[in-house]
């Protein structure tokens, strides 16, 4: 005699797995679309061009320009990480963690904006970039630092 009983049971619990991945994929591509248009927002208070964000490299690259860093920055970004988790994963780790808090900090500068709103965009990034690109932030240059200065230099 046959027992299709387990056979069955483990075939619900696949379905009940696969629809909870269904789920967690459709939340996940909400948000990721939701974080695209924040910051296809702010790319575009920035004067930069909107759709970059949607170009992996370059949308690096025009944020990079936004807070006033130079390219080669993106060669910081991509193998500093990946060298250091080579040697000690946590090592990785903190060198993401510490430029996404320097990042941020940046951020927060070249839309004028305070420490205490860049603490903000570290903890409570879900909201605060929203804030950014929404709210009433008006990209001031670079870090901070207006694009044409005040004083004209002779």
């Amino acid at each position: 005699m046959n027992d299709y009983g387990s056979a069955g049971a483990a075939g619900g619990l696949m379905a009940m797995i696969m629809g909870m991945m269904m789920i967690i994929l459709t939340v996940l591509g909400i948000i990721s679309l939701f974080f695209t248009i924040c910051f296809w927002k702010i790319f575009s208070k920035a004067g930069q061009p909107g759709w970059a964000i949607l170009v992996p490299i370059y949308g690096v690259l025009v944020y990079l320009k936004i807070i006033g860093k130079p390219w080669w920055w993106l060669l910081v970004l991509m193998f500093a990480p990946a060298i250091l988790f080579m040697i000690k994963v946590w090592l990785g780790l903190l060198a993401l963690i510490g430029l996404s808090v320097y990042f941020n900090l940046e951020l927060a500068k070249s839309f004028g904006k305070s420490t205490g709103f860049a603490v903000g965009l570290i903890l409570l990034n879900v909201v605060f970039i929203p804030l950014l690109a929404f709210g009433d932030a008006v990209y001031v240059g670079p870090a901070g630092v207006p694009a044409a200065s005040a004083t004209p230099t002779v």
